[in-house]
């Protein structure tokens, strides 16, 4: 049974800013009232933001566990409770209350694994500046300033691949010049660009207490440098393979990654997880920069190189996600291709560069027959393979389960199947919902339609949170469209 009733639904593992709140138009109204660039002064004292953070940047967590630390605070903040929102980001971040972003004050020491905060930082506290910033003013800043330390934690991730697995002569014994290359890619490139980065952002926040804008640098190096990122990813499907079989086949590199993967620098995370850092990051850099653009007033100098940055950082993640989808699509239609049989049919090209598989596997044909007084239904198998433009029917062949005969295709016109691929961080509104557990919805980032899996997802309830979502959604599709070419 369907129903019309909207609902509107959060991905599991969404993503948000540390600071959690959304702006509210007075706080706007606040932060343009204030002279930025007298805040801003860059000839006051020698002492800078790198003086009281650089010396502990290495004590920025690994970025996998970051991540996972973002992750499950922004699925804490779609809670349903408003109070457990709040609750949540300021028991971890130290957002309200003695130290948070409304009071000066003192957070209990920082730990090991933590993430630094701005208004932590002893020169912000002694500045006064945090008596004069708005609440939104401050997200501001504490949003930016995560641009510098998660850009610490994935460079310090980063490292322990290059030096502790790549730098490795153990490993470098077991392996052949192709594998090594499959395994590490262009990885010193992309370190290379991420020390480069992570300079032009310490630069900038050293030329005052209160930052200014880091999105133009982030413009910057996403059109001049980030390229990178495209090369690493697009060998990611090798990557993998070339790891699943030597682990299964070479034994001595098997105990080797054993061994390395077991060193205290390893946090307990597997070698994989380290081979995945540059796509997670440039991802999290758009979520990043989203997280500003929210917190900055419309109509700004600021606003508009946000958005700037954001279609560019979009632009290049859509190429990476391009360029790894030809690959691996042309590799599953040769694999395809090489296992139907077109026996009574005559024979279709499969592998095509427009072409790619969106789903397969065994389906039951229902079939009655007999007499008018003696009805038998049979259940017959059919293999389905169903491509962007094309429908293929096959049976398995007797004796080979890996071939196909064809009995049957179809142009894909024919066919429907309008499913929404999900990210985390999407919010969708729901359209319709089947009994099997399908919903048919909107993604409020780009008005793309189709139906997902619920089990995927959760509810948000309250009204407080989806008024939010719509305004925050809206605000970035209408940024993001005013900036990328027509």
């Amino acid at each position: 049974m369907l129903e019309e009733r909207n609902l509107q639904l959060a991905v599991n593992d969404v993503d948000v800013s540390r600071s959690g709140e959304s702006y509210e138009n007075g706080d706007f109204e606040e932060w343009e009232s204030i002279d930025m660039d007298a805040m801003c002064d860059k000839t006051g004292s020698p002492r800078r933001i790198s003086s009281d953070w650089e010396p502990n940047s290495d004590y920025e967590p690994l970025y996998q566990i970051y991540q996972a630390k973002v992750l499950k605070e922004a699925s804490q903040i779609q809670s349903d409770s408003p109070d457990c929102n709040r609750r949540s980001v300021s028991e971890t971040l130290g957002l309200e209350g003695p130290g948070g972003l409304g009071m000066v004050g003192t957070r209990s020491r920082r730990g090991p694994e933590e993430i630094t905060l701005w208004q932590d930082l002893p020169v912000v506290k002694e500045s006064g500046v945090l008596h004069k910033l708005t609440r939104t003013e401050k997200q501001r800043q504490e949003s930016m300033f995560e641009v510098l330390t998660s850009e610490a934690s994935y460079l310090r991730s980063l490292r322990v691949l290059k030096d502790h697995f790549l730098g490795s002569r153990e490993l470098n014994e077991t392996l052949v010049i192709h594998d090594r290359k499959a395994l590490f890619s262009n990885l010193l490139q992309v370190y290379e660009i991420s020390e480069r980065f992570i300079g032009d952002l310490l630069k900038r926040v050293d030329e005052s207490v209160v930052i200014s804008d880091l999105c133009d640098i982030i413009y910057e190096h996403s059109e001049n440098h980030f390229s990178v990122f495209i090369d690493y990813v697009r060998n990611q499907q090798y990557q993998e393979k070339t790891y699943s079989r030597l682990m299964e086949s070479n034994r001595d590199f098997s105990l080797v990654m054993r061994r390395l993967e077991s060193s205290p620098l390893c946090k307990r995370l597997p070698f994989t997880s380290f081979m995945l850092l540059p796509f997670q990051r440039i991802t999290r850099i758009k979520i990043l920069i989203q997280n500003i653009q929210k917190r900055t007033a419309k109509g700004t100098k600021e606003e508009e190189t946000a958005s700037k940055a954001l279609a560019s950082v979009s632009k290049l993640i859509t190429q990476a996600n391009t360029q790894v989808g030809q690959m691996k699509q042309m590799e599953e239609l040769i694999q395809i291709s090489n296992k139907l049989e077109f026996d009574k049919l005559k024979a279709i090209p499969i592998v095509s560069k427009t072409r790619c598989l969106e789903k397969q596997g065994e389906l039951q044909v229902l079939c009655k027959r007999g007499s008018l007084f003696s009805i038998r239904s049979k259940c017959t198998p059919v293999y389905m393979f169903l491509f962007n433009d094309l429908l293929i029917l096959t049976t398995k062949k007797s004796g080979c389960p890996d071939r196909f005969v064809v009995i049957d295709h179809a142009h894909r016109s024919l066919v429907q199947a309008d499913e929404l691929s999900l990210e985390p961080s999407d919010v969708i509104n729901v359209l319709r919902k089947t009994s099997e557990g399908w919903y048919e919805g909107m993604r409020l980032s780009d008005g793309k339609k189709g139906w997902f899996p619920a089990e995927n997802t959760f509810e948000v309830t309250t009204d407080h949170q989806r008024r939010r979502n719509v305004r925050e959604k809206y605000q970035i599709a209408q940024a993001t469209s005013l900036n990328t070419p027509s």
